[in-house]
């Protein structure tokens, strides 16, 4: 504190003192909603006519329901819809021509794994039988480009990844096919972004841990290519896509241990990943669906195998409100540095968010905190042990009132500081 209130005195006698007298508390980016009706994990969640759609799912065991449940952002509230035509779990849905599909699955856990691509549409509120898959997969990976739905990843039994990718034109019934996936894998998520397709996550092989890779496909020139890392090995979570970024959310990282309740973002044009707010609650198996720029999150289990423990809650996230942004480089492939440096933050003066970037010597107890020009602690960024590395911050002011903020760097016996000045 002491060096903090140095730091000040050399502002205001340099004439730069912006008086912010009261600015408010930062506000979370987590809310919890309208429980749903039925409890259900495993399930399928999309966005039609302004509504979320959650299909079938493991009403809390491991058979699959037919139970169509929508949500109403506006009102908070849910309703029931016509029933799918088999129960099904572990599978995705994509929309066509404002009708959902949804695709594959299976009817149990230990089951045999469904072929079939069923149709809702939401005026007539009846299902029909679409078509069927060239392979029967249960946690198959879905995701659409340009009209077309790309099938992969799943298995066709317990066990048995597999690499092929079928493309499905709805428009035609047509069936081809793409290049297989560079790795084999189930219990992943896929999602589609500037015309690529990310596949992320998921398991391969024994002991079944979860998967840290990352593969993205170019339907322009049918070809994959290896992508960072996340930076937890995870499976069974939810992906959404989010300001131009894909955000995986929960998930585990094995069979019956390490369920998460952390976020993760990836930026597909600078190829790194950051750290986000924690969800309220670790989940696997929950559903994920984007809906007027927040992201919406469904039901899911507590612990991993248990499908007693379904739950049937509802959690909105808003990006904009979310302040804890933490990039992490990976330090493996720079050179170590020799010191410890807080660089300026870009840009400053800054609207609503600004990048800090630092460097450590050596591992360290690693803390990088925000404060008023009164010296008061709003905001600690990082908290944690960092091995020698770089690493950047993004700090989002939004719920701040213009003026000059400290930011103070500390690992082990060295602190730095910077002055920010947000300006609104």
């Amino acid at each position: 504190m002491k060096t903090v209130k140095i730091i000040l005195s050399m502002l205001i006698a340099a004439g730069s003192f912006i008086y912010n007298a009261s600015p408010c508390h930062a506000q979370s980016p987590w809310t919890q909603k309208a429980d749903m009706p039925t409890i259900s994990a495993a399930h399928a969640s999309c966005a039609l006519d302004g509504k979320i759609y959650v299909l079938g799912g493991g009403g809390g065991t491991s058979t699959g329901i037919k139970t169509v449940q929508v949500y109403d952002p506006i009102l908070n509230s849910w309703d029931s819809k016509a029933d799918m035509l088999s129960g099904r779990s572990r599978f995705p849905a994509c929309v066509f021509n404002a009708k959902i599909l949804a695709i594959g699955g299976s009817q149990a856990f230990k089951g045999t794994p469904i072929t079939a691509i069923e149709e809702y549409d939401p005026v007539s509120d009846s299902w029909s039988h679409k078509a069927d898959m060239p392979i029967a997969r249960m946690y198959p990976n879905a995701a659409m480009v340009d009209g077309k739905i790309y099938i992969m990843a799943g298995c066709t039994a317990v066990f048995g990844p597999i690499p092929e990718v079928d493309v499905y034109d709805p428009s035609t019934g047509e069936w081809t096919k793409a290049a297989e996936m560079l790795t084999p894998r189930w219990m992943s998520e896929s999602i589609a972004i500037n015309g690529k397709i990310y596949v992320l996550g998921g398991e391969k092989s024994s002991p079944w841990p979860g998967l840290r890779t990352v593969e993205a496909y170019d339907p322009a020139t049918n070809t994959w290519s290896s992508k960072a890392d996340m930076i937890t090995q995870r499976k069974l979570m939810a992906v959404c896509v989010l300001n131009g970024m894909i955000y995986v959310f929960g998930g585990a990282m094995g069979n019956t241990t390490g369920v998460l309740s952390s976020v993760e973002a990836y930026d597909p044009e600078a190829d790194t990943w950051t750290e986000r707010t924690d969800m309220p609650v670790s989940l696997v198996q929950h559903g994920g669906t984007v809906l007027g720029g927040k992201a919406y999150l469904s039901g899911g289990i507590l612990t991993p195998g248990v499908w007693s423990s379904s739950t049937k809650t509802m959690y909105e996230y808003n990006p904009d409100h979310d302040s804890t942004w933490t990039e992490v480089i990976d330090e493996n492939i720079r050179q170590q540095p020799e010191r410890l440096s807080l660089y300026p933050n870009y840009p400053n003066p800054f609207n609503p968010s600004t990048t800090i970037r630092y460097t450590i010597p050596k591992s360290s107890e690693v803390t990088l905190t925000i404060y008023d020009l009164l010296g008061m602690e709003i905001e600690t960024l990082v908290n944690r042990v960092q091995i020698p590395g770089e690493y950047s911050v993004i700090w989002n002011g939004q719920s701040y009132a213009s003026g000059i903020y400290i930011c103070r760097l500390r690992a082990g016996d060295f602190t730095e500081t910077r002055k920010l000045v947000l300006q609104k």
